[in-house]
């Protein structure tokens, strides 16, 4: 398996965006955003520096689980995943976005502490659920809903979202 598999320790950055797929599978994303620091040995304190801000997409039991737990902006979090760069086109420009296709995700416990419930799992995953939660987490971004086009693809064929958006509300995570 020739995959980017990373772990992200950081912070929930914005309210997370949850919904259903026209095809039934539960979709969560979030911003999570990680600020490092260093020790300068001038002033002999820590320092932070320029926070780092990426997409964390969530899919079936992982995005219901998630939508469940009350994740709220400043929650520490760590997520494991698989490491994407997408890319898509605003105001004309060709644009880049990094983003974490989450397998696991949870809370920091070096900063608190949970008490687990343990859940079933859900079910498939399709092309279509992945174009439209692409489109979903460039809309909870803030980012263009279009996706540039990929070479040898056409705009509005298989696996890529129509210019119109989803039809289903969307909700915001509890």
């Amino acid at each position: 398996m020739d995959e980017a598999l990373t772990t992200l320790v950081g912070w929930v950055a914005a309210r997370p965006l949850y919904t259903v797929t026209r095809s039934g599978v539960p979709f969560l994303s979030l911003r999570a955003g990680m600020t490092p620091r260093r020790f300068n040995r001038e002033t002999g304190l820590w320092e932070d520096r320029e926070p780092t801000f990426f997409a964390v997409s969530c899919w079936r039991s992982l995005a219901e689980n998630a939508n469940a737990s009350g994740l709220v902006p400043g929650t520490p979090i760590v997520a494991h995943g698989r490491l994407r760069v997408r890319e898509y086109e605003q105001a004309g420009e060709r644009r880049f976005t990094v983003e974490l296709e989450a397998l696991a995700l949870g809370p920091d416990l070096t900063r608190g502490k949970v008490v687990f419930q343990r859940v079933t799992k859900g079910g498939v995953l399709t092309i279509e659920d992945r174009a439209e939660a692409a489109s979903l987490s460039d809309r909870a971004a803030g980012l263009s809903a279009t996706p540039a086009p990929r070479p040898g693809r056409e705009p509005g064929g298989s696996g890529e979202p129509d210019e119109e958006g989803p039809e289903e509300e969307v909700k915001e995570a509890a």
